[in-house]
């Protein structure tokens, strides 16, 4: 979780982000480690997008939205 919270603080350019959104993740498992091995390796599946692809996407997606009906504590 914690490299998901440091590309998120890369993004937005807010490094204060890091301490606020890890100290909310009490009682988070400490290290979580995903992997689509036996999904490609059954079904052939991959994902279509990079980590990075997928999270600057869904950022702009929120920035825009929120911009746009001018929510004010984002």
């Amino acid at each position: 979780m914690a490299i998901v919270i440091i590309k998120l603080c890369d993004l937005t350019g807010n490094q204060d982000l890091y301490e606020s959104i890890y100290k909310k993740l009490a009682g988070e498992i400490e290290h979580q480690f995903m992997t689509y091995d036996k999904l490609n390796k059954y079904f052939g599946w991959k994902p279509r997008h990079s980590i990075d692809d997928g999270l600057k996407h869904k950022f702009n997606w929120y920035k825009d939205f929120l911009e746009k009906y001018d929510y004010k504590d984002f």
